[in-house]
């Protein structure tokens, strides 16, 4: 991973939108140059998980240019209380472990339990022992949905917190050289965590309040390919996408399962943030897709990514995609770490899946 030399900040005005119904708006607007005061008062109230940001900046360093992109402009104190409940689910499940007194913060590793999985094999050598460490800790009930990537946050903190305390925390190495890499580390070795969709359809359901209980259905199975037809959901256009809505990506390669992500942002590239990002990190690929016509659209979207054969990478991420309105295109950062050059690929959508829908609750139309 390339290293990135901390910057000046400079600040980013963005726009934001009016949801005109299914069609895409036919204006943009500036936003309001004084937020009302409840709206102030609301943002300056909301909470910041500052153990939590310190892992991220250790395990990637984002530059200035990267780090504008994901603090866009609040439009209204709905968004304002979607984002707070998408950051207080995300922290419950990360803890905080106890570790010899000491709490630490790791956000959660992905599990999906399927037979090709990049740590089936560990989770069945572990499964009867993991059960064990969980019955005389007094959560076994926990240790099911955990193994099969469908925990709820109390479940998988539980039983990581049961594997910690029977002294299976592995030692540092390369890989994971902190306490918070090695309780992922753990993590996926004992084969538990979450997948895409147990993620995505919690943090939806905690998100969207009482409409939230669209989410609470099937929550071991899959509600995400099917959403386009299912009643108790709209779909959205790209460009009214809003915090809380889902958006689910197709795989590009038949037989494969896609993605599912949760919106937590979402505003337009300002032309002189996009000046900026022609540096040299962006690369050609990103520099050409930069100098299309736009607009250009920056979305922040939570979920529990696939971890190939344990990368650290993978579990929990909060992504950036870029998308140009004018051409339907998407550009992403791999691996989602923002240190290296933007990937675009025409023939497909953000990190090589295919676009598949972004929809919400009905009752939240």
């Amino acid at each position: 991973m390339s290293t990135v030399t901390e910057r000046r900040r400079d600040p980013i005005s963005t726009t934001s939108y009016e949801p005109a119904g299914d069609a895409a708006p036919a204006t943009l607007r500036a936003p309001s140059a004084s937020p009302d005061a409840r709206l102030r008062q609301t943002i300056e109230r909301a909470p910041v998980s500052t153990e939590y940001g310190a892992f991220l900046a250790q395990l990637r360093s984002p530059s200035s240019v990267h780090a504008e992109l994901v603090s866009p402009t609040l439009r209204s104190s709905r968004d304002v209380a979607i984002q707070q409940r998408l950051d207080a689910f995300r922290d419950r499940f990360s803890g905080p472990y106890d570790i010899a007194g000491a709490k630490v913060v790791a956000p959660p590793m992905f599990r999906m339990n399927t037979p090709n999985s990049g740590n089936a094999a560990k989770a069945k050598a572990h499964a009867a022992e993991l059960h064990e460490i969980c019955a005389r800790a007094g959560v076994a009930s926990a240790a099911g949905p955990a193994g099969v990537g469908r925990p709820t946050p109390e479940q998988l903190v539980k039983v990581t917190q049961a594997l910690l305390d029977a002294g299976k925390l592995p030692p540092p190495d390369e890989q994971h050289a902190t306490l918070a890499d090695r309780i992922r580390g753990m993590q996926w070795e004992w084969g538990i965590g979450v997948d895409c969709a147990g993620y995505t359809q919690q943090a939806a359901a905690d998100a969207h309040g009482a409409a939230g209980s669209a989410f609470k259905a099937n929550l071991t199975g899959d509600i995400f390919s099917g959403m386009m037809n299912d009643t108790r959901f709209t779909s959205v256009h790209i460009t009214q996408i809003r915090p809380g809505d889902v958006i689910h990506l197709d795989s590009p390669k038949r037989g494969e399962v896609g993605h599912n992500v949760i919106c937590r942002s979402h505003a337009q590239l300002d032309e002189a943030t996009r000046a900026r990002m022609f540096g040299a990190e962006t690369g050609a690929i990103g520099k050409a897709f930069l100098a299309g016509k736009g607009p250009f659209h920056t979305f922040e979207v939570d979920s529990s990514w696939g971890a190939g054969n344990g990368s650290m990478h993978g579990g929990f991420r909060r992504d950036t995609w870029l998308f140009d309105e004018s051409t339907f295109t998407w550009a992403s950062y791999p691996a989602g770490d923002r240190s290296l050059p933007l990937h675009v690929d025409p023939m497909t959508g953000p990190q090589d899946e295919l676009f598949g829908g972004a929809f919400r609750p009905k009752e939240e139309r």
